[in-house]
């Protein structure tokens, strides 16, 4: 996940924004330094306890398959703690695997699951691809209607909802 402040007309990093990132997995912190080496951004995972991320101080907040690596029973207070963290018309973009189009295979992922038969919040087993090796993860189901009601619920305006490529959802969405 990033946030950023600091938000102008057209900002992003590169053009004057502060930066934030967190992960629960710190080999993905890792890969994001070595990516982003030249960067000044701040990096963060699940052992810090100071207050990194204040309520109501980011522009934008990018949660890239966060959502679908959770259980149920946490999905939705991630979701408040991502609403607080923005501004006042903050804007947020939310990408998960689109649990519409389960089985299709791509050179980064495959998953199995068939979505006729798996209920809200039920785990199911993805193979990740990477360097030759591939690295079998658990993720939840969780249909694009559940995630939009949810992101509703939690007082965000789904203001788009897309499909990228077929095996992605993008909700976008405002404060």
């Amino acid at each position: 996940m990033a946030v950023v402040k600091g938000y102008s007309q057209d900002s992003s990093y590169d053009h004057g924004a502060e930066v934030s990132a967190f992960d629960t997995s710190l080999n993905m912190i890792s890969l994001a330094k070595e990516k982003n080496n030249e960067r000044d951004i701040i990096y963060t995972d699940k052992t810090d306890t100071g207050p990194i991320f204040l309520q109501g101080q980011y522009d934008f907040v990018f949660c890239s398959f966060v959502l679908m690596t959770m259980p149920e029973q946490d999905v939705e207070s991630a979701v408040k703690k991502i609403y607080d963290l923005l501004k006042k018309k903050g804007k947020v973009f939310f990408i998960n695997t689109n649990t519409d189009t389960p089985g299709i295979e791509s050179k980064e992922f495959f998953s199995n699951a068939d979505p006729s038969r798996l209920t809200e919040g039920q785990p199911y087993e993805t193979m990740i691809r990477s360097h030759n090796t591939e690295l079998k993860v658990q993720d939840f189901f969780y249909s694009p209607s559940f995630l939009k009601s949810l992101f509703e619920k939690n007082g965000f305006q789904v203001r788009e909802e897309l499909v990228i490529k077929e095996r992605y959802l993008l909700h976008a969405g405002e404060k």
